[in-house]
């Protein structure tokens, strides 16, 4: 499970640092990777209240919003 990795990884940054908007996007990334949805939206919801001007992290927001 690569992803359950990542989302260890990403944390620890996140941990490290709690303003670095593209480690929540990114841990938001492999929460979706392993289908947890709502998990996957809380970080993108952080990430984009930390650099709104992302677009990444609306669009992934909005892809796992409707899974």
């Amino acid at each position: 499970m690569a992803h359950q990795r990542a989302i260890e990884q990403y944390g620890e940054a996140i941990r490290l640092d709690p303003q670095y908007a593209e480690a929540y996007h990114s841990r938001g990334n492999a929460y979706y990777s392993g289908n947890q949805w709502e998990k996957a939206i809380q970080d993108y919801d952080e990430a984009i209240s930390l650099d709104p001007q992302n677009p990444l992290a609306y669009c992934n927001r909005g892809l796992a919003d409707g899974c």
